[in-house]
């Protein structure tokens, strides 16, 4: 698992489970809430130039227009029963459900944007493993975003 780099650990991380489970918990240089790694969860990452102008210039419109971009890549996938959409920062969710999970580092002329989609993850490991606030509970039912 991983804990961006704000986060205090004791409060983010059941230690006694992770270590039982044999998942090693790490810390990575964004922010964000704390990931647990495994199968089923797709990472992903993107290093991009900030330019001059326009939407990668400040946090919010970055991730505003990162995550609609994915949306608009997803939408072809997963045909008319599920639409991805953005909510709140940094999250996508297909209705009530978060999906995705969103974070930047940035330095004055790059920035690196990274998220992760639950594909078919096993679930109850997070709540074994996770401390409040970084479940979610919305994510409390498995998002499978590939179609057959």
């Amino acid at each position: 698992m991983v804990v961006g780099y704000a986060n205090k650990l004791h409060r983010e991380v059941n230690l006694d489970n992770a270590r039982a489970r044999g998942i090693p918990v790490l810390r990575r240089c964004s922010g964000g809430g704390t990931v647990v790694q495994g199968p089923g969860c797709l990472n992903y990452s993107l290093v991009l130039k900030i330019p001059e102008a326009g939407p990668l210039t400040a946090i919010a419109p970055t991730n505003l227009h990162i995550m609609q971009q994915l949306c608009a890549a997803l939408r072809p996938l997963l045909g008319t029963k599920l639409t991805p959409v953005v909510r709140g920062f940094t999250d996508l969710a297909m209705g009530e459900r978060k999906f995705s999970g969103n974070a930047q580092r940035r330095r004055r002329h790059a920035l690196l944007f990274h998220g992760t989609f639950l594909l078919d993850f096993d679930l109850p490991v997070i709540e074994q493993v996770l401390r409040f606030p970084s479940i979610n509970r919305s994510t409390a039912a498995s998002v499978r975003i590939w179609t057959s």
